[in-house]
């Protein structure tokens, strides 16, 4: 037998489907339960969206801050992206340039400092 094996035969990843197909079948009873006892859990808020007067400059900082914050937020995977590949592409021309047994040979600057910098 297999070190490797448990005994029932069942592998990790079908024990991982089964506990979440469990959880799964209990939310949703859960939720028809709770749905069936009338309403229980309280009144759903209304949510809207609107553009009006701020009444202190304390509303203007805090929506201003909301919206850097959502910026930030929404730019930093797309940089950490491009981040990335571009410290890839450095580390394979490094490796290309060992495998050709080129290393007294000085990089070209726009891989140090990028396209533009001076």
């Amino acid at each position: 037998m297999d070190a490797g094996r448990n005994d029932t035969g069942i592998g990790v990843t079908r024990r991982i489907a089964l506990v979440l197909l469990i959880a799964g079948i209990l939310t949703i009873a859960l939720s028809c339960v709770a749905s069936s006892q009338g309403n229980a859990v309280g009144p759903i808020p209304r949510i809207s969206i609107g553009v009006g007067k701020a009444q202190s400059p304390q509303d203007v900082s805090t929506t201003l801050q909301i919206l850097f914050l959502l910026t930030i937020l929404t730019l930093a995977p797309a940089i950490l992206v491009m981040t990335t590949a571009f410290t890839r592409v450095v580390i394979v021309l490094s490796f290309l340039r060992t495998a050709l047994g080129a290393q007294g040979i000085p990089l070209p600057d726009i891989l140090h400092h990028g396209p533009g910098s001076q």
